[in-house]
């Protein structure tokens, strides 16, 4: 159990801190062709990584809240399709 959730830490700062993934959730690219060609150059290999390597992780979802980011669903999904209880979301987005 321990290693898994040491592997679950590990997963969430590779997210966490990439900062082509954080640019891409904010949007921070000047077209649509930045957005794709950064989506697919870069963060799908994170995704690649984590799945092939660690087979524990079957979908990882990052909801985003930012409209200019582009939605690539699975993967990266409008917040509001959190599907959820609202209440556990806004103590998320408070937390943080």
């Amino acid at each position: 159990m321990e290693k898994d959730l040491a592997k679950i830490q590990d997963i969430h700062s590779l997210f966490q801190y990439d900062t082509n993934l954080i640019d891409y959730l904010d949007g921070n690219y000047n077209s649509h062709l930045d957005s794709v060609c950064i989506f697919f150059k870069y963060i799908k290999q994170v995704y690649g990584y984590v799945y092939s390597s660690m087979p524990l992780f079957k979908s990882i979802n990052i909801y985003k809240s930012n409209e200019k980011a582009l939605t690539v669903p699975p993967l990266i999904v409008n917040i509001d399709t959190f599907d959820n209880d609202k209440v556990i979301l806004d103590k998320l987005t408070t937390n943080y």
